[in-house]
């Protein structure tokens, strides 16, 4: 214990008969005040520097008098009144006090200004009319203040009320605190619940256990542990709700909290605004973190900021629970009239449905009504599909393109809508994704109606068809089932597994079918697995048909191939007309090179060029030059023009007018060749010998069968197996009878004749005809020569025997 005692003149403190502090006592004074705490304590401090030099602080509990008498809080005031002073005005030796006991001794007071300290161990510590009538209640000063609970503390003020035990009213006006609670000062303030708290401000009301208004004006706390923090006319009326401050604010909700701004509402269970004006935030744990007039009544809903952003759940906060939008103006709703100019939505609004868990990130008027849906942002969109998402964009009043043929001004109201499940739009202006999994990147007034299908971008695009693909372009259209259109202008791929490139007008229409680009190309729907790589006006209209490019080509035989070129047409099976113009290949597996108006006919016929040839008989092959024929089995003309033959195996290797005519059928002149030269085997017309042209009207001679004609003019080769060399206007009409060249020769019927020189007639078989002869180098001995050889006898022919 610690002993205070008076020794010759002086305060001795002294601790287990240790000696800790002596002063002179008319130095010292009391703190007076500090006796009447929860826990008494003994103050003492110099009152010549001021109470703020404490020498002495120790609780009352553990001090005694000079006999070891522990101190009551009666017994050191006794002690104190006659050693030592009250306050440094008055204290030390003895001297007159500015406190006095009250009429019943109970309770301390100033000696001065009519105050009532009534309460047992109560305490005034100044002013005037003040009373503290409750046992241990204190009031420090002021005018008119009544401290009437037990252990009610009142620091000052005027005309303050503490009338519940363990009050305690700071200071200020008119305040009236109850039971445990507090105000800190302010004016008019009430504080009836238990241990309620106000701090300060004017006209505010802590109605309920452990509720807190901070300060501010005519604020309410009136439920449980709710809290106002500040502002005005703000509302706290529900178990742990929290108004933080603003003007108007209501957070009615359990555990509900208003941050600030300006009337808003916090009416369910852990619902929560940060700010802003007229805010509602209605269904448990709903969230709007400031803007202006949003309001949200979904459970685990959350409203960022923006305007008019409207979640609503349709019968219950469960319904449309957990969905979000970031900020923006005007989601969820219709109708209204938005100032571009200063972004703000007026007059009466309709508010849709949301979908569960959906989100909206910014922007303004989009809605999410589809569970799980998405919109990022943008203007006007709508994510109406299970699972659907809305990057951005949005819609547009007008889409024209007026003065440009191509396009046609289409006119479309809203944004971008998302109405597929798991449908995906990214942006774009007016696009429609209505499938399942159907997506469209960009564009504008784009519509994906096909399960699975893509729209890159591009404009006025449509994929109707399952998983299939539109890359951008303008007008086109997928129909078929898997099928792709790469970009390009109004195209069609309706087919399964069609593909269009690019282009305009295009259509592909068969099963697999391809259209690289170009302009007005088409495959028709019998044409399946046909290829189109570009130009114009192309059309397939046969299974596996190709047609490389150029203009007006049609592939209408299966397997067919045309290059390119200009309105030619590959009709046979196999087919392939490489380019040229005007070209027609009908026969099986028939080939043209390219030229112009050339037509193979034949299965397996060849044209490799030229102009108006035709080549009709099977395997004939013509390689050029300007209206040959070939109509017989494997018959060939290599070039020239006008050069015909109807004979299997035959060959006419160029020239001009040469004719290869077999009478009755292909096979009874076979095998003739012709290598070149003009007019062979006919008669008639006119011969140029000049220009070597042959006009006018030509008679044909029937070609013998295996013979030849190496070249010339005008020769004629009617004898089996008969030969003419060349030279001009020689006639081979025996078998195997042959004329070397010259002119104007004739084997007749003669078999086997032979001709060497000119205006010869063969008279007898197996005999070589000649103008003239001269032999050289003839041996002049018949040893060693065979039957039938000649030789030089001294200048006489001898034939060996």
């Amino acid at each position: 214990m610690i002993k205070l005692e008076i020794v010759t003149g002086s305060l001795q403190i002294s601790n287990g008969g240790s000696v800790i502090l002596v002063a002179p006592k008319n130095s010292c004074a009391i703190d007076v005040l500090a006796l009447y705490d929860v826990i008494p304590f003994i103050i003492i401090y110099n009152k010549y520097l001021g109470n703020a030099t404490v020498i002495f602080n120790q609780p009352l509990a553990n001090c005694e008098d000079s006999t070891g008498t522990p101190f009551t809080v009666n017994t050191f005031i006794d002690f104190a009144e006659a050693e030592l002073g009250f306050d440094t005005a008055g204290g030390g030796g003895g001297g007159s006090s500015p406190f006095e006991y009250n009429g019943n001794g109970t309770g301390i007071e100033p000696c001065l200004g009519s105050n009532n300290a009534s309460g047992d161990l109560s305490t005034i510590g100044g002013g005037s009319t003040n009373t503290s009538s409750g046992i241990h209640s204190t009031i420090g000063g002021g005018d008119c203040i009544t401290a009437s609970g037990s252990h009610s503390t009142i620091g000052g003020g005027l005309c303050n009320t503490a009338s519940g035990c363990y009050a305690t009213i700071g200071g200020g006006e008119n305040n009236c605190s109850f039971i445990y609670s507090t105000v800190g000062g302010g004016a008019n303030n009430l504080s009836t619940g238990g241990y309620g708290t106000i701090g300060g401000g004017s006209f505010n009301t802590a109605s309920s256990t452990a509720s807190t208004v901070g300060g501010g004006g005519q604020n309410i706390s009136s439920n449980a542990y709710s809290t106002v923090g500040g502002g005005i006319l703000n509302i706290a009326s529900n178990a742990y709700s929290t108004a933080s401050g603003g003007y108007c604010n209501t957070a009615s909700g359990r555990c509900s909290t208003v941050g600030g701004g300006y009337c808003n509402i916090a009416s369910c269970v852990n619902a929560t605004i940060g700010g802003g004006t007229y805010n509602i935030a209605s269904a448990t744990l709903s969230t709007v973190g400031g803007g202006c007039c949003n309001i949200t009544n979904s459970r685990h809903s959350i409203i960022s900021g923006g305007q008019r952003n409207i979640i609503q759940s349709p019968t219950n906060e469960c319904c449309s629970l957990g969905v979000t939008i970031g900020g923006g103006i005007g989601h969820n709703s219709s109708g209204g009239t938005l100032n571009a100019t200063t972004g703000d939505l007026t007059g009466a609004i309709t508010c849709c449905n949301v979908g569960k868990l959906s989100t909206i990130g910014g922007g303004i008027r989009n809605c999410a009504t589809g569970a799980y849906s998405t919109i990022g942002g943008g203007c006007f969109n709508v994510a109406s599909g299970y699972l659907s998402f809305v990057g951005g964009g949005g819609g547009c009043v007008c889409y024209s393109n007026t003065g440009n043929p191509d396009y046609l001004p289409i006119y479309r109201n809203g944004g971008n809508v998302a109405s597929g499940r798991l449908s995906v739009i990214v942006g774009g202006v007016n696009n429609i994704a209505s499938a399942i999994c159907s997506s469209i990147v960009g564009g504008a007034f784009n519509i994906n109606s096909g399960c699975f299908a893509f729209i890159g971008g591009g404009s006025n695009n449509t994929a109707s068809s399952y998983n299939s693909t539109i890359g951008g372009g303008f007008g086109n259209c997928t129909i078929g089932n898997h099928s792709t259109i790469g970009g390009g202008i109004q195209n069609r791929s309706c087919g399964s597994c069609s593909f269009v490139g690019g282009g305009q007008l295009n259509i592909a229409s068969g099963i697999h079918s391809t259209i690289g680009g170009g302009c007005c190309n088409t495959i028709s729907s019998i044409a399946t697995s046909g290829t189109i790589a570009g130009g114009c006006l192309n059309n397939i209209s046969s299974v596996s048909s190709t047609i490389g490019g150029g203009g007006l080509n049609n592939a209408s035989g299966n397997f067919s191939t045309v290059g390119g070129g200009l309105c030619s047409t590959a009709s046979g099976s196999t087919s392939t007309i490489s380019g040229g113009q005007c070209n027609a290949s009908s026969g099986g597996s028939s080939t043209i090179g390219g030229g112009t108006s050339n037509t193979a006919s034949g299965c397996l016929s060849r044209i490799g060029g030229g102009l108006f040839n035709t080549a009709s008989g099977v395997c004939s092959t013509i390689g050029g030059g300007i209206c040959n024929l070939t109509s017989a089995t494997n018959s060939t003309v290599g070039a020239g023009w006008c050069n015909t033959t109807n004979s299997r195996h035959s060959v006419i290797a160029g020239g001009q007018r040469n004719i290869i005519q077999s009478p009755t059928n292909e096979c009874c002149s076979l095998g003739v060749t012709i290598g070149g030269g003009i007019g062979h085997n006919s008669s008639g017309g006119t011969l140029n010998a000049t220009t070597g042209d042959l006009t006018g009207t030509i008679t044909c001679v029937n070609a013998g069968k295996l013979s030849t004609i190496g070249g010339g003019a005008r020769n004629v080769a009617s004898g089996a197996c008969s030969f003419i060399g060349g030279g001009l206007s020689n006639i081979s009409c025996g078998t195997l009878s042959a004329i070397l060249g010259g002119t104007l020769n004739t084997t007749g019927t003669c078999a086997c004749a032979m001709i060497v020189g000119s205006n010869i007639t063969a008279d007898r078989v197996c005999t070589t005809f000649v103008n003239n002869l001269s032999i050289k180098n003839i041996p002049t001995a018949s040893a060693g020569l065979p039957s039938g050889a000649v030789w030089n006898n001294s200048g006489i022919l001898n034939i060996v025997t």
